[in-house]
């Protein structure tokens, strides 16, 4: 970094000046390509104990060639307060600060997902079952008490993987289960006692730590689970794709708005061809609602119709139906991330640094397709030092001599 670009500080202003001039380039882009948007948001608090709200937009980048839309994070946003007008003013300053506009979000807003996703609805129907079956209980206390015994004592952990490379079993991880997890995680636990199961057996025969179960009653409870658990789990996973569209999700948890149907040649009719009015309604009702140039699409969908492929005049419909969310899913990865950026180490860090440190890990290129030379121009012509500016106070580095370990060094 040259002579001078060395502290702490310089560091966040340069993260900042990279992250704002990707994402300007990027809205910039969004909002040229006149495409239909939806904005996902959810809030949380991280682990430094700050209230957050994190805001993805799902939307096409003409620009770029991509013809399926993309979810793309924006921005996360520190509240003021958590109430709804709060995150409502906080997610509009946020907006317009991107050049999104009254007018803008008016013509091309599609909707804006603010909900527990299909999936943390999938984690409350669970919950209610689980309370409801006693079995089901009994075998989650008996999985908890594996999960603290393994997780909680090296020593026991050391003892189960000898037992497995006796039985030449691969260990899995085992993890706690029925507690604020996807059902796919949890189902991964399952398996894993599922499979580790032999092991589990020596291991309680050689060093007599833990319950004592029947086997035949495990295996009972634990091919319920797995029965059980494996149907929730295809859903939870096909909910969590980050592909997953109005149509896939309408198969899925069957909550299609029922105009949307009409595009879908399953649900034509044998006799289209004598049908001339055909789907006009549920067009026209699409067009409003969106809102699209109704002549425009009616017309696509005729030739639809007759050649059964999107013509360019239905693209705008169907890029537009599959930018309405599904799931928040995304915001959920997002703060994973952002809980990996702020450790208790790093705790201290303001949310801005933070956001832009995302937008660079979830939207930027890799090291390898970085090409910085953009973004030195730009931060020369803001007025900044170069890293070799011989005008500019030269970084005072630390004295690290040391009489005692000179000779050493030498040496080395």
């Amino acid at each position: 970094m040259g002579r001078i670009l060395h502290s702490t500080n310089a560091c966040i202003i340069i993260v900042n000046h990279i992250g704002n001039e990707m994402s300007k380039k990027i809205i910039a882009e969004v909002i040229k390509s006149k495409s239909k948007i939806s904005i996902i948001i959810n809030e949380s608090t991280t682990i430094s104990q700050k209230s957050a709200l994190i805001v993805y937009i799902w939307c096409c980048v003409k620009g770029s060639g991509m013809n399926s839309p993309i979810n793309l994070f924006l921005d996360l946003v520190e509240l003021e307060s958590v109430k709804a007008t709060g995150q409502l003013v906080a997610l509009l300053e946020c907006l317009h600060s991107y050049g999104m506009k009254d007018e803008y979000l008016k013509n091309y807003l599609v909707s804006v997902a603010f909900w527990h996703c299909a999936n943390h609805r999938l984690e409350l129907s669970v919950g209610d079952t689980i309370r409801e079956i006693l079995s089901i209980n009994r075998f989650k206390s008996f999985l908890d008490k594996l999960y603290v015994m393994y997780h909680a004592t090296p020593k026991n952990r050391r003892e189960l993987r000898s037992c497995a490379e006796l039985l030449n079993i691969q260990l899995l991880k085992i993890g706690r289960i029925l507690n604020a997890r996807w059902v796919s995680s949890r189902f991964r636990s399952v398996f894993a006692v599922w499979e580790n199961y032999e092991a589990l057996v020596k291991h309680f025969e050689e060093a007599v730590v833990g319950p004592t179960w029947d086997k035949n009653e495990k295996s009972t409870y634990a091919g319920l689970m797995c029965d059980a658990l494996q149907k929730l789990s295809e859903l939870s996973l096909d909910l969590q794709k980050r592909n997953i569209n109005l149509y896939k999700a309408n198969k899925k948890i069957k909550a299609l708005v029922q105009w949307a149907r009409i595009l879908d040649q399953n649900h034509w009719p044998d006799n289209i061809n004598n049908q001339v009015t055909f789907g006009e309604t549920e067009i026209r009702n699409l067009s409003l609602r969106l809102p699209l140039n109704e002549r425009e699409i009616i017309r696509g969908f005729l030739e639809y119709l007759a050649e059964k492929t999107y013509p360019e005049n239905l693209v705008h419909l169907v890029q537009a139906l599959d930018t309405i969310p599904i799931s928040s899913s995304e915001c959920e990865r997002g703060f994973s991330q952002t809980n990996l950026i702020i450790t208790p180490t790093r705790a201290s860090l303001m949310t801005k640094t933070v956001s832009t440190l995302l937008f660079i890990e979830l939207v930027g290129p890799p090291l390898t397709s970085f090409d910085p030379s953009k973004y030195i121009d730009s931060w020369l012509l803001s007025g900044r030092h170069s890293a070799v500016d011989t005008k500019s106070k030269e970084r005072r580095r630390e004295d690290m001599s040391n009489e005692n370990l000179q000779k050493l060094w030498d040496l080395l």
